[in-house]
C-alpha cells in the first residue's frame, strides 16, 4: 500500500488508529523514518480527527492546530501546502489512516480517485483477513 502510495505522492504514511489515538504504523519518503513516533489522540481538534469522525477522505492544508504542528514536527518540521488523508475502514470504524503529501511546502496529489479505489479495496482485505482469522481460531 505504501510503494502504490509512494507512485501518487513524495510522502506516505500508514497509521493504525487503537483506543482514540492515531499511531505511526510505517512510512516512505522523506521524514518517514519516524513514523512510529507519532502518536495522535483524535479527542483533539485535527484534520486526522475530522477523518475519523467522517469516515471520510481529507483533502487540503493542515491547520495550525497543536495536533498537526506536533504531527509535522514529528514528520522533521517539513510543512506541504496541502495533504490527503484517507480512512481504512473496518466493520465501519476507522482501523487505519493513510496520509499522502508531496514535500515541503509543495500541494497535495489531486488524484484522489485511484487512492479512494485503494482505500476501499484495503477495508476490504482487512475485513476478510480478520473474518479468516477468526474462523481458524475457532476451528
Amino acid at each position: 500500500m505504501l510503494r502504490a502510495s509512494r507512485s501518487k505522492a513524495a510522502r506516505a504514511l500508514l497509521l493504525q488508529v487503537q483506543g482514540g489515538v492515531a499511531l505511526g504504523w510505517d512510512g516512505l519518503g522523506e521524514g518517514t523514518e519516524s513514523a512510529r513516533q507519532v502518536a495522535l489522540p483524535l479527542s483533539t481538534d485535527s484534520a486526522f480527527s475530522l477523518v475519523a469522525r467522517t469516515r471520510s477522505h481529507y483533502l487540503g492544508p493542515l491547520q495550525k492546530t497543536p495536533a498537526n504542528i506536533r504531527f509535522l514536527a514529528t514528520l522533521g518540521k517539513k510543512v506541504p501546502l496541502s495533504s490527503l488523508i484517507f480512512p481504512v475502514l473496518h466493520r465501519g470504524r476507522v482501523s487505519y489512516m493513510l496520509y499522502l503529501d508531496n514535500g515541503h511546502r509543495q500541494q497535495a496529489p489531486t488524484d484522489v480517485g485511484e487512492m479512494l479505489i485503494l482505500s476501499q479495496r484495503i477495508s476490504q482485505t482487512v475485513e476478510a483477513l480478520v473474518d479468516r482469522k477468526r474462523k481458524a481460531v475457532r476451528g
